[in-house]
């Protein structure tokens, strides 16, 4: 089985020079409009918090996330229903 990933993968390590090729897309997850941070979910579960609850905080780390794609790559790659059903891009 092993052999058979080798075959059907490559990896490549990322170096600096790299950041400018047009094979790097990020996809960043935070832009998921039903993501949080797993530094929030502990507390939220204890709590018995929504993610509206955490709201402000999320949508700051989704922000901090989506500038970090756009210095990263060329493109970036973003679920649609995040534009939809988030507030972090008003």
């Amino acid at each position: 089985m092993e052999d058979k990933i080798k075959d059907v993968f490559e990896f490549k390590a990322g170096e600096p020079s790299d950041i400018n090729d047009d094979k790097i897309t990020p996809c960043p997850q935070a832009l998921d409009n039903q993501w949080v941070p797993k530094t929030f979910l502990a507390e939220m579960a204890k709590k018995s918090l929504r993610r509206i609850d955490r709201l402000r905080e999320i949508n700051q780390c989704a922000r901090r996330e989506y500038i970090n794609a756009l210095l990263s790559g060329n493109r970036v790659v973003i679920n649609r229903a995040f534009f939809v059903n988030s507030a972090t891009e008003k």
